[in-house]
């Protein structure tokens, strides 16, 4: 039950879950007060191993990361500490409990925060991204370039899967070669097409979940939940975990 608790407070229930977990609680007092103090450990725990994670994020910075990626890490975190921002004022406007004097404290303790939230996002969506089996994506043909996309996101050589979506975007769908077929042949040839190019979409959210960039990741799958790409579905369930 802690477990649950702890999923409930950090937001990693789905709709349904929380949904069941919240009416239990309106009908368990002693279930409510579990929640409560669960909450408040949770926030202190935060808070104390925030530092070491702070140093830990900048040591792996350092050792993993080029120095655009680094840059683009420090972007995340800081769109990460503003959202901690505007959330604090919100809270400060409805309990109307902090002061002014307090107003640099609360601040430096956001960023703090913001950092932890970062990670926690970071990890989960890399860890959803490494869950997703690719292979069954492949679609036949030696020359299917979305299958060399998938074959470096597998080895984990992300910088050439980048370059291989690049390319692929810019491909067009040539009817020069289809002057001979009827007008079903090319129906669909362009339905291939754009199944393919669904297919690079959905597999640049799943590159950029694998490494964990997950701001650049949520808003490429918010793009493909407001399509009618065949992968919109995936990329809903991506955004609900």
């Amino acid at each position: 039950m802690e477990e649950k608790i702890d999923n409930y407070i950090l937001g990693r229930l789905s709709a349904e879950q929380t949904q069941a977990f919240e009416e239990l609680m309106a009908n368990d007092e002693v279930l409510r007060g579990e929640v409560a103090l669960r909450r408040e450990m949770i926030t202190a725990v935060q808070l104390s191993a925030a530092d070491a994670m702070l140093r830990k994020l900048r040591a792996a910075h350092v050792a993993e990361q080029a120095e655009e990626r680094e840059a683009e890490a420090a972007k995340e975190a800081e769109e990460a500490f503003a959202e901690q921002q505007r959330r604090a004022a919100a809270e400060r406007r409805r309990r109307r409990a902090f002061t002014w004097g307090f107003a640099t404290v609360a601040l430096a303790a956001c960023f703090v925060v913001g950092l932890f939230v970062h990670l926690d996002y970071q990890q989960s969506y890399t860890a959803y991204g490494n869950s997703l089996q690719l292979s069954t994506l492949a679609l036949r043909g030696e020359e299917v370039l979305s299958n060399d996309i998938i074959e470096a996101i597998e080895a984990e050589e992300y910088e050439r899967a980048h370059i291989l979506i690049a390319q692929a975007r810019e491909m067009t769908f040539d009817t020069s070669r289809l002057a001979e077929s009827t007008a079903e042949e090319v129906e669909y040839e362009r339905e291939i097409y754009a199944h393919e190019q669904a297919l690079v979409e959905w597999l640049e959210a799943v590159t950029l979940m694998r490494e964990g960039r997950w701001l650049k990741a949520r808003r490429q799958l918010k793009a493909i939940a407001n399509t009618d790409s065949p992968y919109r579905e995936e990329a809903e369930r991506a955004l609900s975990n």
